[in-house]
């Protein structure tokens, strides 16, 4: 009978998978089990007298039985099949009031959905109603308020016009600000805003008198600008800034090339006037005139020997010279590959000013290298004299060190200049 009873539980799995009942999804062990049972039996599906396979034959397998079987075997066999016919109905009646009671509770949903979303598309109605009104409203505010718009934009365009004409009447007072404050960056800001406007309506009364004002007054400022740029205390930066100024004002370049050279020839005078001033000492010819103006100052009362001379010379005119050359470089000429090597490899931004592109780079150029090779020929000329002075036997050492030391101080000072500024050709 327990053979019977196994036999029994693949279709409870069966019917247990078809109506979804609870002990079929909780019990996937058993019904795992019972298909693999299943599987095993395979074989004998094909068999009539199998009341369990597909090819059960009633009539043949009742035959057999009463042929095989005694009577006792015959009523034990009756009362299994009567028990296993009462089980089954029994879990078909359990599944099929399971699955009813899920159609009941999935009506019940259904049913409420339903009710939700009605009340929801009247929501929605409502909603879609009002969103017109609104619509509708708006476009009423917006025709009633058209005019206003249109005078409010028209007052606007009166009122920034108002503001440029205000800049303009107190331009002059502006002008001679910034003078006093000594802001004339800003002056020249000031200046170029109006500059176009004033020429355009230089024809009327009204804006010619303001012209005439703001030019005076311009010249006043150009003035104390060229003032500037001939300070020979005045740092690079500031010599740049002036520069970039005046170009705005369109002064000649050529001429600022020129005074802005002159300006730093000041400082490097006094260096090459050191030297020279060594070599006079040196050879016996006494110091110099206090009255000579060309002496800046007492630092070569004792003479130098000529390590130090060679320092001197390094570490004031070389220096100064290389910081001349890159600061009239990024002034005056246009260096668009030095910049891009700059931002490339430092990620420097561009510090050229933007009125570079006004000067003529091929004069300017022309200026910087002429400048630069008459002062070389006076610090050779200097180093030169100063090396024929010394004649000692004994100082050859101290020659070959002061020699090589030059040597590697002014070809770094050259190769950083040539590599920062590759577009010039200077004499090394």
């Amino acid at each position: 009978m327990g053979d019977k009873s196994d036999v029994r539980r693949p279709r409870r799995a069966e019917l247990a998978k078809f109506y979804g009942g609870e002990e079929g999804r909780d019990n996937k062990a058993a019904a795992a089990a019972a298909a693999a049972m299943g599987e095993e039996d395979e074989a004998a599906s094909d068999d009539p007298h199998d009341i369990n396979g597909a090819a059960f034959d009633a009539e043949s397998f009742s035959q057999r039985l009463i042929r095989d079987s005694s009577l006792s075997q015959l009523m034990a066999q009756e009362t299994e099949v009567v028990r296993q016919v009462g089980a089954l109905d029994s879990d078909m009646q359990t599944l099929v009031y399971e699955n009813y009671n899920k159609f009941i509770a999935a009506t019940d949903t259904i049913r409420k959905m339903r009710v939700d979303f009605r009340a929801m598309e009247d929501e929605m109605d409502q909603l879609a109603d009002k969103m017109h009104n609104i619509s509708v409203f708006s476009a009423q505010i917006g025709d009633s308020l058209g005019d206003r718009r249109r005078r409010i934009g028209e007052l606007s365009g009166t009122h920034a016009l108002l503001k440029k004409l205000q800049f303009l009447f107190e331009l002059p007072a502006k002008l001679k600000e910034c003078i006093a404050e000594d802001d004339l960056g800003a002056g020249v800001r000031y200046y170029l805003r109006a500059q176009r406007v004033l020429d355009q309506y230089e024809h009327m009364a009204s804006f010619a008198g303001i012209k005439s004002d703001c030019d005076a007054i311009m010249v006043e400022l150009r003035k104390a600008l060229l003032e500037r740029l001939g300070d020979p205390t005045a740092a690079p930066e500031d010599l740049s800034l002036h520069v970039d100024l005046l170009l705005q004002l369109r002064e000649p370049p050529e001429e600022l090339c020129s005074a802005y050279l002159r300006t730093a020839r000041v400082r490097l005078d006094e260096s090459l006037g050191v030297m020279r001033a060594q070599v006079k000492l040196f050879s016996g010819d006494g110091v110099m005139d206090k009255d000579d103006k060309e002496r800046p100052s007492d630092a070569y009362v004792a003479p130098m020997d000529i390590l130090e001379f060679v320092d001197h010379g390094c570490n004031t005119f070389v220096s100064d010279l290389c910081l001349v050359i890159a600061s009239y470089s990024d002034t005056f000429l246009q260096q668009e590959q030095h910049q891009q090597h700059k931002k490339k490899n430092k990620g420097e931004r561009d510090s050229s000013p933007p009125s570079s592109s006004l000067v003529d780079q091929e004069m300017a150029e022309k200026k910087l290298v002429s400048f630069v090779e008459e002062l070389n020929s006076t610090f050779f000329d200097a180093l030169r004299e100063r090396l024929r002075l010394e004649k000692k036997t004994e100082d050859t050492a101290i020659r070959v060190r002061a020699l090589d030391r030059f040597h590697r101080r002014y070809g770094t000072n050259c190769e950083c200049t040539l590599f920062d500024f590759p577009h010039l050709k200077l004499k090394e």
